[in-house]
């Protein structure tokens, strides 16, 4: 993960809602979600899935990541749920003294993995912003994720997307 200023961020992400109100306010949105019949460990898979499938689709990708921004006992915490090479990563990054922001491109799917991974399992959230096609999925409890975009014709695509991974898109907003 390389670390991205600000400022190069504002520039280059188009869908940045504020809060989710404001998002839902400005921007077209809909709510990911698993049909409702799987067990955990298959919606976060299913999740995965489509994640890993945006990125490939476009290999431009930059997420806010606040694990510099907490308490070592919080981020001692966190860590502990992940197995020893996640550790390593994660502590290599809060370790690095220039890393100034909490937006982070993507380099390596593995990384994408290990923060979708804390997102899921509601012990960091995380946004992923996929700069190609002006999408962003704002990560929520219960396998709740918020969709937004900007271009209305795209929402076809993301729904095919979506239904690969046997997702749904609900509570479609466009506005």
């Amino acid at each position: 993960m390389i670390n991205i200023d600000k400022e190069v961020f504002d520039n280059v992400i188009k869908v940045k809602p504020i809060n989710i109100i404001e998002g839902f306010d400005n921007f077209n949105s809909a709510i990911i979600r698993d049909y409702g019949s799987s067990k955990e460990k298959e919606i976060e898979a299913k999740f995965h899935s489509l994640l890993n499938k945006l990125y490939k689709g476009e290999e431009d990708l930059i997420v806010d990541y606040y694990g510099n921004k907490i308490s070592n006992e919080e981020f001692n915490s966190m860590i502990s749920n992940l197995n020893e090479d996640e550790a390593k990563f994660l502590n290599r990054i809060r370790e690095n003294k220039n890393n100034n922001s909490v937006y982070f491109k993507i380099e390596k799917v593995e990384e994408l993995d290990l923060l979708l991974k804390l997102s899921l399992r509601s012990i960091l959230f995380s946004t992923f912003y996929f700069i190609k096609d002006n999408l962003t999925i704002w990560s929520n409890y219960d396998y709740k994720f918020v969709i937004f975009f900007s271009e209305e014709r795209s929402l076809e695509k993301y729904r095919m997307i979506v239904e690969e991974c046997d997702l749904v898109l609900k509570d479609i907003n466009i506005v």
